[in-house]
């Protein structure tokens, strides 16, 4: 095959399909037949021979034209991908280059640059929500495994043998960040890998935590500043009861929190409530952003309104 490619009689490359790039050979007509009996033959004979010993590959000289094309290539994705991304491409193609520093074989190296690809995919659904790679954590690389892979692109849920993969390449990619103190820590995902392989041949997913009021939900730019403005529970469930409650009257949930209750029921630890709604109206402000525009955002359902009503009558305010 590399002969064959080297003289320009097959084309090896990459289409998309979804957000995925797979593998494609485009090979004329006349030599179809002749590879139909060749390749079967081959790929048995390699399959023979890595069942009876696998050897650890490295990186062949001929392999330096792939790996090249494999850098294009990420020129190429980082290119197409629409807005702004917690990964950039600086840190992929160091990567890549870290993993050929290492002498890994050019098939290592382009899966984990599939791997890799998963996890990009799945970072950029939490853009809004999350400032960079040090905030995700244990059960969200779970969800990545156990959910994302195989819902957003259609496959079968992940091989035990796989998800080992993915993880461990993407704890690499972590601990390659760390060193050169792009992240500050590598331990969730490391936990990760502990708590979802922990039952050899079985994959272990881990629970989403009931949500207690600090964790960030999205980002906003303030206009003209560019300045990153998060918003939390504390900020969505506050949203949601001076929307629906006070019809976004922001004296009049101050004015009920000074005295301590509304017409019908005391609010627990209304003071703190009170001076952190001061501070989400300037934030608000800032963003130039209101209640209402947030629930249009987020869509809460109704588990999640009474959610916020409970929190704010009975509940105690917990920030980080």
């Amino acid at each position: 095959m590399g002969q064959l490619r080297a003289r320009g009689l097959i084309f090896v490359g990459r289409a998309p399909v979804k957000k995925r790039l797979y593998k494609i050979a485009v090979i004329p007509r006349e030599l179809r037949k002749i590879l139909e009996q060749v390749l079967p033959e081959v790929y048995r004979l390699k399959n023979t021979i890595e069942q009876k010993r696998r050897k650890k590959k490295s990186f062949l000289y001929t392999d330096e034209g792939s790996y090249l094309e494999l850098l294009e290539e990420v020129e190429d994705y980082f290119k197409n991908i629409p807005g702004p991304s917690i990964i950039d491409k600086e840190q992929i193609v160091g990567f890549l280059r870290y993993l050929r520093g290492k002498n890994l074989s050019y098939e290592e190296i382009d899966q984990a640059w599939e791997d890799i690809q998963y996890f990009i995919n799945f970072t950029d659904q939490f853009f809004f929500n999350k400032r960079g790679l040090d905030d995700f954590k244990i059960w969200e690389f779970s969800y990545f495994v156990s959910r994302f892979i195989p819902e957003e692109y259609e496959e079968a849920d992940l091989t035990y043998e796989q998800v080992r993969r993915i993880l461990y390449t993407i704890a690499e990619f972590y601990g390659y960040l760390k060193k050169r103190g792009e992240v500050k820590s590598d331990a969730e995902i490391q936990k990760a890998i502990s708590r979802i392989l922990q039952n050899d041949g079985k994959v272990v997913k881990v629970p989403i935590p009931p949500a207690k009021g600090p964790e960030i939900l999205l980002v906003a730019v303030a206009p003209g500043s560019n300045k990153e403005i998060p918003f939390t529970n504390n900020d969505f469930w506050s949203a949601i009861v001076i929307y629906l409650k006070y019809n976004e009257n922001w004296q009049s949930i101050i004015s009920d929190l000074d005295r301590g209750k509304d017409s019908n029921r005391e609010i627990v630890d209304a003071l703190r409530k009170k001076i952190y709604l001061i501070h989400l109206r300037k934030k608000m402000e800032e963003s130039r952003v209101t209640p209402s525009q947030l629930l249009s955002f987020l869509k809460p359902d109704k588990r999640e309104i009474d959610r916020a009503i409970r929190w704010f009558y009975k509940k105690k305010l917990l920030i980080y």
